[in-house]
């Protein structure tokens, strides 16, 4: 089996899929290593033009672009860990997921990520006018008390 090089990840990635019952089933194969589950695909553009902190819902931010234009430095919240968990099909822990939060302020107004139930923060979470910061979520429990790690992966201006 010749396996293809994929950007994300280092090593390769080869993606199979086939239906059961009318159902879509992936296996991900990783430098010869097997995790079968779902991929998380692609996800919204919002552009929120509130003036203030804003919670960073789960079906806007998964795979998806948050483009938050404030009139101050603000706090956006994440939104609690048993949302993100609903809202990621077949969710189950190592689900993972990216998002970026672009900040669009006119002056010179940061915007701080925070937290929220369940979710913990690892990283730098400030987002500096004019830059987008690029986050990766990864789910690290399920059931009665789900929890999310968010990392920050860095940013970049533009």
């Amino acid at each position: 089996m010749a396996l293809k090089p994929f950007s994300r990840i280092r090593g390769a990635l080869e993606v199979r899929s086939s239906a059961v019952n009318g159902t879509p089933n992936g296996t991900l194969y990783v430098d010869n290593a097997t995790t079968t589950g779902q991929l998380v695909g692609t996800g919204p553009t919002t552009n929120d033009t509130t003036t203030g902190g804003v919670t960073l819902a789960a079906a806007k931010i998964i795979n998806g672009v948050y483009a938050h234009t404030p009139t101050a430095a603000c706090n956006d919240q994440m939104d609690t860990a048993a949302n993100i968990v609903a809202a990621i099909p077949d969710c189950r822990v190592g689900s993972q997921f990216e998002f970026y939060l672009r900040n669009k302020a006119a002056g010179a107004y940061t915007i701080t990520v925070t937290t929220n139930t369940g979710i913990t923060l690892d990283g730098t979470m400030t987002v500096a006018q004019a830059n987008t910061r690029f986050f990766v979520g990864v789910v690290t429990a399920i059931g009665a008390t789900p929890t999310v790690t968010i990392f920050s992966m860095g940013s970049q201006a533009h």
